[in-house]
């Protein structure tokens, strides 16, 4: 494969518009390959991405190991784009173990490297990633925030695949506001902009769609509709990712179908297809789903010896996950069982359980939006703060040049007046006392002149202090008199006005500006005061 297309190749990954599967297999002949003769960086980055496929169609274990085999290298001597992606897989293998509070955090961080790269495909994904998070803590508001920016930067690209995945995701926000027939109706909506007309290529997020309304039909209990959707999506998983692991949600979709038709035997086949799938390399998630599949048709049917089969199944992979949703969930089982065996001491036990866990939650809930509020109530009294100190130093900046271009005329005026006075001494010479009070009256008002002179250098001086530390910061060798002259230059005194500011003659500026030149390593036909104007303060 030439390098144009190996290039090629990671970019369609990155957009999203090739198949993950095709991508999968695409990666793993160029990795595999012995013939190609590939740099420890080029191994590292094809890993990645690798990885990025292998977790899209479901292989965890795969696509952490590959992970774990280039973290490494990526986090020393990877470039930002491969440490950011790095960072959004990391978050969501987290989100996937429900750790969604660390998934965050690096999810954020993906998001804040995308954006400092201005990769618009990549920021997308992390949008994407950060709105699935904050959906999983409950942070309805937070999510749909993400995911607006993340529509309106797919609209302003014009990708019609990238705005159906921005709807879908949306959608899943929205599901438990509403009833399950605005939801089914919400979903074939989305079906339908979905269909018309046909994008060319097929991939995860069509299978989502159609997952989405098969389980929204399923909530209105349409046996039909759900068969339908399901089929469709697993039609699409053939096509694309066959054999993977993304088979999983159809195995607890045909459960459900089972259960809602009482067919015992299809939703045990079901159910352990699904439970067998995932030991080769999900998270348990899924087999949690499936248990509970299992314990709920067999306490409906009074079968309490497989019921508690199932609820202990179910608890080992809670105590495997660790979340407090999973917990929480596992708990209101228990509640149901007892219920069933008439054990009120432990009903009343795990009610009480329910509810502090649900009392934590919502506190975790607060703390985190309290912890966002103030983070940005804080950004926005620092926004605030520097636009009251720009305007500050912008008012300081115009009162300086208008007492300098007021000391500028009267100097003019002076000079003026004495060179006239000059020449009527020369022509009466009786009148030469009067012109020596008129030269003492002149030459007082020059002193006072100098006087002015430096109040307006310390007022300037004070101005533009923090310019005059960040420049001598970054060039050590300036001498306060170059430095003065910079913070000049920079509130946009010419050379002229500097000269008559510093009581000095243009030329000997000249010179000062030379030196100043030589000694911020500018070339011949570089900007001096462009150069002043890029210094931060």
């Amino acid at each position: 494969m030439k390098k144009k297309e190996k290039e090629h190749t990671i970019n369609i990954l990155i957009d999203n518009t090739m198949p993950f599967f095709q991508a999968q297999k695409t990666l793993s002949e160029l990795l595999s390959d012995k013939k190609k003769k590939l740099t420890q960086k080029e191994t590292m980055s094809y890993s990645l991405q690798l990885a990025m496929a292998e977790l899209a169609i479901g292989n965890t274990a795969i696509s952490l190991q590959l992970l774990a085999d280039c973290e490494k290298h990526i986090l020393s001597h990877g470039l930002p784009i491969e440490k950011g992606t790095l960072w959004l897989l990391r978050s969501m293998h987290l989100s996937a173990q429900a750790k969604y509070e660390e998934a965050l955090q690096l999810a954020q961080r993906a998001l804040n490297t995308a954006q400092q790269l201005n990769i618009n495909a990549f920021t997308f994904r992390c949008l994407i990633n950060c709105g699935r998070i904050c959906l999983r803590l409950l942070l309805n508001t937070e999510s749909l925030a993400y995911l607006n920016s993340a529509l309106e930067l797919a609209r302003k690209l014009n990708n019609k695949h990238q705005i159906i995945v921005c709807m879908y995701q949306q959608n899943e926000v929205r599901k438990d506001l509403v009833s399950p027939e605005e939801n089914l109706r919400n979903a074939e909506e989305l079906l339908a902009y979905r269909t018309r007309p046909k994008p060319a290529t097929e991939d995860i997020s069509d299978v989502h769609i159609y997952e989405a309304a098969a389980r929204a039909a399923l909530a209105c209990g349409d046996i039909e509709k759900t068969k339908q959707y399901n089929q469709a999506a697993t039609e699409i998983k053939n096509r694309i990712a066959p054999n993977s692991v993304m088979q999983i949600d159809r195995f607890l979709l045909l459960a459900n179908i089972a259960v809602l038709e009482k067919d015992e035997n299809e939703m045990l086949y079901q159910t352990t297809l699904c439970i067998d799938t995932t030991q080769k390399g999900t998270t348990p998630l899924s087999s949690l789903l499936a248990y509970e599949v299992r314990f709920e048709y067999y306490l409906r049917h009074n079968n309490i010896k497989k019921a508690k089969q199932n609820l202990d199944a179910l608890n080992a992979c809670t105590v495997k996950i660790g979340s407090q949703m999973s917990i929480n969930k596992l708990n209101k089982c228990f509640v149901k069982y007892y219920q069933k065996t008439e054990n009120a001491a432990k009903e009343l036990e795990y009610i009480k359980k329910i509810n502090e866990h649900e009392t934590q939650a919502q506190q975790e809930i607060m703390a985190y939006r309290l912890k966002h509020i103030t983070a940005l109530h804080q950004l926005e009294i620092a926004e605030k703060e520097n636009k009251l100190i720009t305007q500050d130093l912008h008012l300081k900046s115009q009162e300086l040049s208008m007492a300098n271009h007021y000391l500028q005329q009267r100097n003019e005026l002076l000079s003026d007046l004495k060179g006239s006075i000059n020449l009527l001494k020369k022509e009466n010479a009786q009148r030469e006392q009067i012109f020596q009070t008129l030269f003492k009256k002149i030459d007082a008002a020059f002193n006072k002149e100098d006087a002015e002179k430096e109040i307006f250098k310390e007022k300037f001086d004070k101005t533009h202090a923090h310019f005059i530390q960040a420049l001598t910061r970054q060039y050590s060798t300036l001498s306060p008199t170059e430095s003065r002259i910079c913070a000049l230059l920079h509130s946009g005194f010419n050379t002229k006005e500097i000269a008559t500011l510093l009581s000095t003659s243009e030329r000997n500026i000249e010179t000062h500006r030379l030196h100043i030149r030589k000694k911020l390593g500018l070339k011949q036909g570089a900007n001096l005061n462009m150069t002043l104007a890029a210094i931060k303060v």
